[in-house]
Protein backbone atom coordinates (compact mmCIF):
# COMPACT_ATOMS: atom_id res chain seq x y z
CA UNK A 1 0.00 0.00 0.00
CA UNK A 2 2.92 2.32 1.14
CA UNK A 3 4.74 1.39 -2.69
CA UNK A 4 1.00 2.27 -4.26
CA UNK A 5 0.29 5.32 -2.64
CA UNK A 6 -1.13 7.40 -5.47
CA UNK A 7 1.12 10.71 -6.05
CA UNK A 8 -0.12 14.52 -5.21
CA UNK A 9 -1.84 15.84 -7.62
CA UNK A 10 -0.88 19.64 -9.10
CA UNK A 11 -2.95 22.40 -8.45
CA UNK A 12 -3.54 25.48 -10.97
CA UNK A 13 -2.26 27.67 -7.63
CA UNK A 14 0.63 25.44 -7.36
CA UNK A 15 1.85 25.91 -10.96
CA UNK A 16 1.28 29.76 -10.31
CA UNK A 17 3.34 29.79 -7.45
CA UNK A 18 6.06 27.43 -9.12
CA UNK A 19 5.99 30.38 -12.15
CA UNK A 20 6.49 32.95 -10.16
CA UNK A 21 9.63 31.69 -8.58
CA UNK A 22 10.93 30.63 -12.03
CA UNK A 23 10.25 33.90 -13.39
CA UNK A 24 11.91 35.46 -10.86
CA UNK A 25 14.92 34.02 -11.64
CA UNK A 26 14.99 33.55 -15.25
CA UNK A 27 16.16 36.18 -17.68
CA UNK A 28 16.08 36.16 -21.65
CA UNK A 29 16.66 38.03 -24.70
CA UNK A 30 13.73 38.29 -26.56
CA UNK A 31 12.95 34.79 -28.95
CA UNK A 32 13.77 34.36 -32.96
CA UNK A 33 10.17 34.17 -33.63
CA UNK A 34 6.97 35.64 -31.72
CA UNK A 35 6.46 33.03 -28.58
CA UNK A 36 3.42 32.29 -26.48
CA UNK A 37 3.17 35.37 -23.45
CA UNK A 38 4.79 33.75 -20.56
CA UNK A 39 2.42 32.08 -17.70
CA UNK A 40 0.25 29.00 -16.55
CA UNK A 41 -1.89 27.95 -18.96
CA UNK A 42 -4.68 25.88 -17.95
CA UNK A 43 -6.15 23.29 -19.65
CA UNK A 44 -8.92 20.94 -19.25
CA UNK A 45 -7.41 17.46 -18.93
CA UNK A 46 -8.18 13.41 -18.90
CA UNK A 47 -5.72 10.64 -19.06
CA UNK A 48 -3.35 8.28 -17.08
CA UNK A 49 -0.29 5.97 -17.26
CA UNK A 50 0.31 2.92 -15.78
CA UNK A 51 2.69 0.16 -15.44
CA UNK A 52 1.91 -3.51 -15.46
CA UNK A 53 4.81 -4.47 -12.73
CA UNK A 54 3.92 -5.88 -9.27
CA UNK A 55 0.29 -6.42 -9.50
CA UNK A 56 0.44 -2.67 -11.68
CA UNK A 57 -0.59 0.69 -10.95
CA UNK A 58 -2.50 3.37 -12.67
CA UNK A 59 -2.07 7.26 -11.83
CA UNK A 60 -5.36 9.46 -13.30
CA UNK A 61 -4.74 12.72 -13.96
CA UNK A 62 -6.18 15.70 -12.95
CA UNK A 63 -9.38 17.15 -14.70
CA UNK A 64 -7.43 20.28 -14.83
CA UNK A 65 -3.62 20.68 -15.33
CA UNK A 66 -1.54 23.54 -16.42
CA UNK A 67 1.70 24.35 -19.25
CA UNK A 68 3.73 26.72 -17.40
CA UNK A 69 5.28 28.84 -20.42
CA UNK A 70 8.62 30.61 -19.89
CA UNK A 71 10.87 32.58 -22.83
CA UNK A 72 14.57 31.36 -23.56
CA UNK A 73 16.62 33.26 -25.74
CA UNK A 74 15.75 31.02 -29.08
CA UNK A 75 11.87 30.39 -28.34
CA UNK A 76 10.24 29.08 -25.55
CA UNK A 77 10.24 26.03 -22.66
CA UNK A 78 6.93 24.51 -22.08
CA UNK A 79 6.41 22.42 -18.79
CA UNK A 80 3.53 20.42 -17.66
CA UNK A 81 3.14 19.04 -14.51
CA UNK A 82 0.16 16.97 -13.68
CA UNK A 83 1.28 14.92 -10.35
CA UNK A 84 4.03 14.89 -7.99
CA UNK A 85 6.71 12.76 -9.95
CA UNK A 86 4.98 13.17 -13.35
CA UNK A 87 6.41 15.99 -15.45
CA UNK A 88 7.50 16.72 -19.37
CA UNK A 89 9.55 20.03 -20.11
CA UNK A 90 9.87 20.63 -23.90
CA UNK A 91 12.25 23.88 -25.37
CA UNK A 92 11.53 25.10 -28.60
CA UNK A 93 13.43 27.55 -31.02
CA UNK A 94 12.69 29.36 -33.55
CA UNK A 95 14.64 28.03 -37.21
CA UNK A 96 13.43 29.12 -40.61
CA UNK A 97 10.08 30.34 -40.29
CA UNK A 98 9.17 27.66 -37.51
CA UNK A 99 10.06 26.25 -34.35
CA UNK A 100 12.10 23.21 -33.67
CA UNK A 101 11.88 21.00 -30.83
CA UNK A 102 15.46 20.93 -29.38
CA UNK A 103 15.38 19.10 -26.16
CA UNK A 104 12.64 17.38 -24.39
CA UNK A 105 12.63 15.75 -20.77
CA UNK A 106 10.28 13.68 -18.86
CA UNK A 107 9.83 12.07 -15.23
CA UNK A 108 7.22 8.91 -14.07
CA UNK A 109 7.47 7.84 -11.01
CA UNK A 110 6.09 4.79 -9.69
CA UNK A 111 6.28 2.39 -6.57
CA UNK A 112 8.49 5.09 -5.06
CA UNK A 113 11.20 4.94 -7.72
CA UNK A 114 11.49 8.10 -10.00
CA UNK A 115 12.61 7.71 -13.55
CA UNK A 116 13.88 10.86 -15.75
CA UNK A 117 15.12 11.33 -18.81
CA UNK A 118 16.18 14.23 -21.24
CA UNK A 119 16.44 13.62 -25.08
CA UNK A 120 18.21 16.08 -27.59
CA UNK A 121 17.00 16.37 -30.49
CA UNK A 122 18.88 16.95 -34.14
CA UNK A 123 17.84 19.67 -36.38
CA UNK A 124 14.70 19.60 -38.41
CA UNK A 125 12.25 17.92 -35.61
CA UNK A 126 9.72 20.59 -36.14
CA UNK A 127 7.06 21.46 -33.45
CA UNK A 128 5.19 23.81 -35.91
CA UNK A 129 7.13 23.43 -39.40
CA UNK A 130 7.84 26.61 -41.27
CA UNK A 131 5.76 27.11 -44.96
CA UNK A 132 5.99 24.73 -46.99
CA UNK A 133 6.87 21.47 -44.89
CA UNK A 134 4.80 19.02 -44.99
CA UNK A 135 6.04 15.75 -43.96
CA UNK A 136 9.61 15.04 -42.01
CA UNK A 137 11.84 12.53 -40.06
CA UNK A 138 13.64 13.50 -37.15
CA UNK A 139 15.65 11.72 -34.26
CA UNK A 140 16.35 12.11 -30.82
CA UNK A 141 18.60 10.66 -28.17
CA UNK A 142 18.11 10.30 -24.47
CA UNK A 143 21.00 9.74 -22.06
CA UNK A 144 18.73 6.91 -20.63
CA UNK A 145 20.48 5.04 -23.78
CA UNK A 146 16.79 5.48 -25.55
CA UNK A 147 16.75 6.66 -29.62
CA UNK A 148 13.45 8.21 -30.96
CA UNK A 149 12.73 8.25 -34.42
CA UNK A 150 10.20 10.83 -35.37
CA UNK A 151 7.72 10.80 -38.40
CA UNK A 152 6.42 13.96 -38.04
CA UNK A 153 3.44 15.63 -41.01
CA UNK A 154 0.84 18.83 -41.28
CA UNK A 155 -2.42 17.33 -40.89
CA UNK A 156 -4.10 20.35 -41.86
CA UNK A 157 -5.85 24.25 -40.84
CA UNK A 158 -8.48 23.61 -38.49
CA UNK A 159 -10.84 25.23 -35.74
CA UNK A 160 -10.37 24.35 -32.50
CA UNK A 161 -12.98 25.65 -29.28
CA UNK A 162 -11.01 27.50 -26.47
CA UNK A 163 -13.06 28.47 -23.43
CA UNK A 164 -16.29 30.01 -25.62
CA UNK A 165 -14.08 30.94 -28.44
CA UNK A 166 -13.24 29.15 -31.75
CA UNK A 167 -9.28 29.80 -32.51
CA UNK A 168 -6.98 29.01 -35.92
CA UNK A 169 -4.92 26.23 -35.20
CA UNK A 170 -2.39 23.61 -37.26
CA UNK A 171 -2.82 20.30 -36.86
CA UNK A 172 0.73 18.64 -36.62
CA UNK A 173 0.60 15.01 -36.07
CA UNK A 174 3.54 12.94 -35.01
CA UNK A 175 4.26 9.02 -34.30
CA UNK A 176 7.48 8.02 -32.68
CA UNK A 177 9.13 4.42 -32.85
CA UNK A 178 11.11 4.60 -29.65
CA UNK A 179 14.39 1.36 -29.55
CA UNK A 180 17.53 1.12 -27.13
CA UNK A 181 16.95 0.53 -23.55
CA UNK A 182 13.39 0.29 -24.08
CA UNK A 183 11.04 -0.04 -26.77
CA UNK A 184 7.64 0.78 -28.42
CA UNK A 185 5.61 3.42 -30.17
CA UNK A 186 3.46 7.00 -29.38
CA UNK A 187 1.39 8.97 -31.31
CA UNK A 188 0.56 12.34 -31.03
CA UNK A 189 -1.95 14.77 -32.27
CA UNK A 190 -1.33 18.56 -31.77
CA UNK A 191 -3.39 21.56 -32.52
CA UNK A 192 -0.90 24.54 -32.40
CA UNK A 193 -1.71 28.30 -32.66
CA UNK A 194 -0.30 29.39 -35.79
CA UNK A 195 1.06 32.42 -34.54
CA UNK A 196 3.09 31.11 -31.79
CA UNK A 197 2.90 27.85 -32.03
CA UNK A 198 1.26 27.61 -28.07
CA UNK A 199 -1.14 24.27 -28.10
CA UNK A 200 -4.50 24.56 -28.01
CA UNK A 201 -5.17 20.90 -28.07
CA UNK A 202 -2.73 18.01 -27.71
CA UNK A 203 -4.14 14.13 -27.34
CA UNK A 204 -1.91 11.37 -27.25
CA UNK A 205 -0.90 7.60 -26.60
CA UNK A 206 2.52 5.87 -25.69
CA UNK A 207 2.99 2.44 -25.21
CA UNK A 208 6.39 1.31 -24.38
CA UNK A 209 8.40 -2.25 -22.48
CA UNK A 210 11.69 -3.25 -21.23
CA UNK A 211 13.19 -5.83 -19.36
CA UNK A 212 13.90 -5.37 -15.51
CA UNK A 213 14.87 -7.80 -12.70
CA UNK A 214 11.23 -8.18 -11.91
CA UNK A 215 10.34 -9.29 -15.73
CA UNK A 216 8.85 -7.45 -18.83
CA UNK A 217 7.41 -4.53 -17.81
CA UNK A 218 4.95 -2.70 -20.09
CA UNK A 219 3.82 1.82 -19.64
CA UNK A 220 0.94 3.13 -20.86
CA UNK A 221 -0.15 6.38 -21.28
CA UNK A 222 -3.09 8.53 -22.28
CA UNK A 223 -3.83 12.09 -22.75
CA UNK A 224 -5.76 14.47 -24.01
CA UNK A 225 -5.32 18.27 -22.71
CA UNK A 226 -7.73 21.27 -24.16
CA UNK A 227 -6.79 24.72 -23.23
CA UNK A 228 -9.17 26.85 -21.37
CA UNK A 229 -8.23 30.31 -21.90
CA UNK A 230 -5.25 31.86 -24.37
CA UNK A 231 -4.73 34.39 -21.40
CA UNK A 232 -2.31 33.15 -18.99
CA UNK A 233 -2.28 33.28 -15.18
CA UNK A 234 1.17 34.75 -14.37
Amino acid sequence: AWLKQPPEKVTVEQAVDRYRSTASSTTASSPALQAPAPGVYVFSTSGQESVDALGGDTHTYPAETTIMVTLTDCGFRMSWIPLSGRWDTTDVCGANGGFAETTVANAHEFFRISQVEHFVSEPGSWWLPPNGVTQWTSTSRSDGGRTTVRTGRLAGQEQVPVGTEVRPAVHVRFDDTITGSSTGTSSTDLWLDPSTGLPLRETSTATTGNDTIVGHVEFHESIDLRLVSTTPNT
